[in-house]
């Protein structure tokens, strides 16, 4: 999307991981003094800001990057370039450095009072042992769904061209143009 292919894409995802990494350590060390409730609130404000920043950008300097997207990944289906593309990463990797110490730990956190006092630590330990594989198991699912063909869409080609259904633009018969004139008193 940016022009950035190769080993200059691995750095630039490393950069990000590095920043979640980094900016998790002052919500683990603070989080009890700043509070759950403004952490949250605040680390909303600063995310939605960057996603609206990217919004804006993509949709005044982005354009559709045709059916092959960027560099035939399909999946990039928008392509922006020069400074805009700089910006877009940059707001990216502000919007990791708003969630890292606010909604990623804080959100574990919000468990503890929730659950009663003597199952506590056993209910977060099995909440934080399901939540890996679960999340590999997403991903796994995910990237097959992206490699797998397209769905077929439209009427199927076992229905015979007498189908018992309507089109959607009528209603028992009647389009529904003289549906809503019939309606009216």
């Amino acid at each position: 999307m940016a022009g950035i292919t190769g080993n200059n894409l691995l750095v630039s995802s490393s950069v990000q991981y590095v920043i979640n990494v980094v900016m998790t350590v002052p919500a683990l060390l603070y989080v009890d003094r700043w509070g759950r409730r403004p952490t949250l609130l605040v680390g909303a404000a600063l995310m939605m800001t960057w996603l609206f920043a990217n919004a804006g950008l993509l949709a005044s300097k982005g354009h559709y990057a045709g059916p092959n997207g960027v560099h035939n990944t399909k999946e990039a289906s928008w392509e922006v370039t020069g400074p805009a593309s700089k910006a877009v990463i940059a707001c990216s990797y502000l919007f990791v450095a708003s969630y890292a110490p606010t909604w990623g730990p804080v959100s574990w956190s919000v468990i503890h009072p929730l659950l009663a006092g003597g199952g506590r630590c056993m209910a977060d330990d099995l909440l934080r042992a399901g939540s890996t594989p679960l999340n590999c198991i997403r991903s796994v699912c995910a990237a097959k769904r992206s490699r797998s063909p397209p769905r077929r869409t439209g009427p199927s080609t076992s229905r015979s061209a007498t189908s018992s259904r309507r089109p959607l633009s009528t209603s028992n018969g009647r389009p529904i143009s003289s549906l809503a004139s019939s309606a009216s008193p």
